[in-house]
């Protein structure tokens, strides 16, 4: 049996994802259907402490938020996707997908994801942006952006 706390559930209601409490602080995704658990691994340089994952798509691909050290400081935060199996920074994730502007982003955390995994809520600190702006689009991706930094951005 495992400890820990369900954050998010795919709209099909095939996925659940969330932490566990456990030494290692993972994040997991639990396919219902198959009775399956992953353990998203902690891989991610230089970011040693829990993971968190918020948010789930229909066919199983993760976002969240791991921490270097203590989740309550916001700010060290930094927002992941777990996708077909590899983990990466969500800035990473959007580069990939031809936002090239991200490399100099820093996403905190990813809170929500449409079903087809292509528009997501969050909060960043988007480096070249004017943050009164309201809509901008690159590369074929929209980012509503609030003044308090929050985001809504879609590939």
């Amino acid at each position: 049996s495992y400890l820990g706390e369900a954050w998010g559930v795919s709209p099909n209601g095939r996925f659940v994802c969330g932490n566990l409490k456990n030494s290692q602080g993972n994040a997991f995704i639990y396919d219902i259907t198959n009775e399956e658990l992953t353990l998203i691994p902690k891989t991610l340089a230089g970011i040693p402490g829990p993971m968190t994952a918020l948010c789930v798509t229909d066919d199983g691909n993760a976002f969240g938020y791991a921490s270097p050290d203590n989740p309550a400081d916001y700010f060290a935060r930094r927002g992941f996707a777990y996708v077909d199996g590899e983990l990466m920074f969500f800035e990473d994730y959007l580069m990939i997908n031809g936002v090239a502007e991200a490399e100099s982003w820093s996403t905190y955390c990813v809170n929500s994801v449409t079903p087809d995994g292509k528009t997501f809520l969050g909060a960043a600190n988007m480096k070249g942006l004017d943050y009164e702006t309201q809509l901008q689009t690159y590369n074929s991706c929209r980012f509503r952006i609030f003044p308090d930094q929050r985001i809504l951005a879609g590939l």
